[in-house]
């Protein structure tokens, strides 16, 4: 009549339903009755670590940014839990922020993180606490691409004559952009030394640039520029960049001026020598500033320290500047010697040649015979070495034993063979012969000066072969119908130079065409002929100047520029033929160079500036009221009918003559020497260096010197230049005497011919 079903348990949750049914044969309908009793589950209490719930993020802000920025986030979330991280996700793309990085509060998770990974789109967040809970904010995050950005770039100004590094900033700055300095038509590449999203650093050449504002461009992989407006400027920086003169002389106070850019009233300067014992200052006193860039000064060398000094120029800000051994200190110079003395008298000047291989110069003159019995001329010549010490020497050079009247030597050295050419005048007695019935100087025996040379080692002063009369019977017409032959006339003043591309020597000189009157009371001629040291043979004559007036005085000098022989002389001036011109040339090519408007140009001379491409000419310039002063002039090798610039007066102490200028290749500037008589009668060798390089005729680097003893009784000096010490050296007589007779218009000589008895010798730097 019933059963008890006690402490089942429901399978499922939900809807049952309680089914009875009849057994088989049962009677065909009943009656039921149920009941049941659910007991009550006992009651159990939770605490919060035995509820586990998943986080459930709500909100993040910012909601929106821009690819490339760092951003502090606030995500809302609840059931966050202490070692969260949190996740930001875009497809395939995943950005992470590590639980170290994520600070939690109550109901919230903030980090900070950088977009820099981020693409452009709308990244969900996702929330991961350490049990692997997680709950996920859809389309939370939207990154968005802005465009880079400059901001600034520094420093904003350089000089332009230093490399600049220059540190472009911004934002958002692509990989493998470049930096760029432009203004229109012109821009300035920079290397590159770093990059990075936010700064580039590159290195900007501003030498020699145009000074001004330029734009600053970064110049991103296939992108337009990016440009900062007029961002940097160039500016003429605080320069030294020269100083003139380089060096002292002899000791003595320097005016100086010195060169450079940035320079600014109140600017110092002084010279630095870095010596063992520390640094030694000279500072520049009389300071005036000229312009931005040139200031002068003078400087006491006296007690200096021989060396190279540094050129400080500093402004009156603190701003210095400096020229690193722009200056030397060559301290006194050396003591002139007096290497050996004339068995009599030797007529001045005296003639040198350097040999550039052995250090030592051959030292040429003429002197009468010193126990005076006959009269009798020899040629002499010594070999000096780099000190003044004879070596060698004298011997004569003249084959005819002494009794002729000699006169003029001169001299060159062959760096091919090793020898010195000594050339010279000399008495030869001779028979006139022409085509003309009448002849300037008679049909019968007549003694003439001939032109000679004579080769001589370089090693000691043996002779080569035999003398060789240069002025020999070669005829020439001038242009006329009758020939005339050289050995018929005069032939004095001769000059010689060796030609280093042909391996010939040239040998020019003046020959007095008609000492009778019978033509012309002065006629002289120029010619120039070559001479073969290897065969001892004569080339062809050439004509250099043979109209009916004075043409004389040629002077010849090697051009190492043009690889050619230069040559200077003068020439009197028609219709009146009064006063001295200048010609230059070369070849048998001649320009009227110079007029000397009335005056007699005279002795002229020569010295190349192969550096600057320019011939230096010196003469002695005779006015007409007689006084004399030395003059110099400059030539273009490219065009030796020009002057250029001024004719500059070297000296007006006296009377000043006599000039013989060098080119010293070592200081790349021309030394050149004259005698100066004063109004006593009292004579003195002096020297002045001179710049050869500028378009306004020579200029002198520092004032003249007298380099002599002081006796007042020394000049008619030579100079030539040491290249193995880099030195000039000049060589001059003193114990001076003088004949009363001149030896043609113009002459330059007091009275007459000059003579000494004592040879000095000095080295100067």
């Amino acid at each position: 009549t019933g059963f008890v079903l006690r402490g089942a348990r429901w399978p499922l949750p939900g809807v049952h339903r309680l089914g009875i049914s009849s057994p088989a044969g049962g009677a065909s309908s009943f009656s039921a009755k149920a009941r049941w009793k659910v007991e009550r589950l006992p009651r159990r209490t939770l605490d919060a670590a035995q509820v586990i719930a998943d986080p459930v993020p709500t909100a993040l802000v910012p909601g929106e940014g821009a690819v490339g920025e760092t951003l502090d986030f606030v995500l809302a979330v609840d059931f966050a839990r202490e070692g969260a991280e949190v996740e930001f996700r875009l497809g395939a793309s995943s950005v992470k922020v590590p639980a170290s990085a994520v600070d939690l509060a109550p109901g919230e998770a903030s980090f900070t993180l950088g977009l820099g990974a981020f693409l452009p789109g709308t990244w969900d967040v996702l929330l991961r606490n350490p049990d692997g809970g997680e709950g996920l904010l859809e389309d939370a995050f939207r990154a968005v691409a802005l465009p880079p950005e400059l901001l600034s770039a520094e420093p904003s100004s350089g000089f332009d004559h230093e490399v600049v590094r220059l540190r472009v900033l911004g934002s958002r700055l692509p990989a493998g952009s470049t930096v760029e300095l432009r203004r229109p038509g012109e821009s300035i590449a920079g290397a590159l030394v770093s990059s990075s999203a936010a700064e580039i650093l590159a290195d900007l050449d501003l030498r020699g640039r145009t000074v001004g504002t330029w734009d600053v461009a970064v110049v991103p992989p296939g992108a337009a520029a990016l440009l900062l407006p007029g961002a940097f400027e160039i500016l003429h920086g605080l320069t030294v960049l020269s100083i003139d003169p380089p060096h002292d002389l002899d000791g003595a106070p320097v005016e100086a001026a010195v060169g450079g850019t940035g320079f600014t009233p109140g600017a110092t300067v002084r010279l630095v020598h870095h010596g063992e014992k520390g640094d030694e200052v000279i500072e520049g006193a009389s300071v005036a500033v000229e312009g931005g860039g040139l200031l002068t000064a003078s400087f006491d060398t006296a007690g200096a320290p021989v060396g190279s000094w540094d050129v400080v120029v500093t402004l009156p800000g603190g701003a210095a500047a400096t020229l690193p051994d722009g200056f030397e200190t060559r301290g006194p110079l050396a003591d002139p010697v007096n290497t050996f003395s004339a068995s009599a008298t030797a007529d001045a000047p005296p003639a040198v040649a350097w040999s550039g291989t052995r250090d030592r110069c051959l030292v040429a003159w003429v002197e009468e015979d010193p126990k005076g019995i006959i009269l009798a001329w020899y040629l002499y010549a010594v070999l000096l070495d780099g000190e003044g010490n004879v070596l060698a020497g004298p011997v004569r050079v003249s084959d005819d034993g002494g009794p002729a009247a000699k006169r003029c030597p001169a001299a060159a050295w062959d760096d091919a063979r090793g020898e010195f050419l000594v050339v010279w005048s000399e008495r030869r007695t001779v028979t006139p012969t022409q085509n003309s019935q009448t002849h300037p100087n008679g049909k019968g025996p007549v003694s003439l000066f001939q032109v000679m040379a004579q080769r001589l080692s370089d090693a000691d002063l043996t002779k080569a072969g035999t003398n060789v009369q240069v002025s020999d019977h070669t005829g020439w017409t001038g242009g006329g119908k009758d020939t005339w032959y050289l050995g018929d006339f005069d032939n004095l003043r001769p000059s010689v130079a060796h030609d280093r591309k042909t391996g010939l020597h040239e040998i020019a000189w003046m020959a007095e065409f008609d000492s009778s009157g019978l033509y012309s009371t002065d006629d002289w001629n120029v010619f120039q002929r070559t001479f073969d040291p290897g065969k001892g043979a004569l080339g062809t004559l050439r004509e250099v100047a043979v109209t009916p007036a004075h043409e004389g005085d040629p002077s010849l000098a090697w051009d190492p520029d043009g690889e050619r022989v230069l040559r200077v002389h003068n020439a009197a001036p028609p219709p009146k033929y009064a006063g001295l011109d200048l010609f230059l040339g070369t070849g048998s090519t001649s320009f009227a160079w110079l007029s000397g408007n009335g005056d007699y140009l005279a002795d002229p001379a020569l010295a190349v500036d192969p550096a600057s491409r320019r011939a230096l000419l010196t003469w002695t310039r005779v006015a007409g009221d007689g006084t004399r002063s030395v003059e110099a002039g400059l030539a273009p090798l490219d065009d030796l009918s020009s002057v250029l610039g001024k004719p500059a007066a070297l000296a007006s102490g006296g009377v000043d003559l006599l000039a013989r200028p060098s080119w010293n290749d070592d200081l790349g500037e021309v030394h050149a020497c004259w005698t100066r008589v004063d109004g006593k009668g009292m004579a003195y060798q002096m020297l002045v260096r001179l710049d050869a390089s500028g378009d306004e005729g020579p200029a002198a680097l520092g004032g003249e010197s007298e380099i002599s003893g002081g006796s007042g009784d020394e000049g008619w000096g030579v100079t030539a230049f040491a290249p193995a010490s880099g030195e000039t050296v000049v060589v001059w007589l003193s114990k001076l005497t003088s004949t009363g007779a001149k030896s043609w218009p113009g002459d330059v000589f007091p009275s007459g011919t000059v003579r000494g008895v004592d040879f000095w010798f000095r080295r100067v730097r």
